[in-house]
């Protein structure tokens, strides 16, 4: 990641709303890019970058996955998404 985004913080959130399929299946789809930009060797994604489940709750119709990336600076940053299907 540059660091250009909430540099003056370790922990962001990101809210993705699902119109089509369900939540777990985008979160193998997020998953399946993330790997592909890392094998690709574009920017500075890496396997690393894939998104971990914490809870899925298919009543509720929401994911809740978390994951963590190095910035350019060497500073972790840790990313919360929550994906809430519509």
């Amino acid at each position: 990641m540059a660091g250009h985004h909430g540099s003056d913080h370790e922990v962001a959130a990101m809210i993705g709303f699902v119109q089509n399929r369900n939540a777990m299946d985008w979160l193998r789809t997020l998953n399946h890019w993330v790997a592909a930009l890392g094998r690709w060797s574009i920017g500075t994604w890496t396997p690393s970058d894939a998104l971990m489940l914490e809870k899925y709750d298919a009543d509720g119709r929401c994911l809740f996955s978390r994951s963590s990336h190095a910035r350019v600076s060497n500073t972790p940053m840790g990313l919360w998404h929550l994906l809430v299907e519509m």
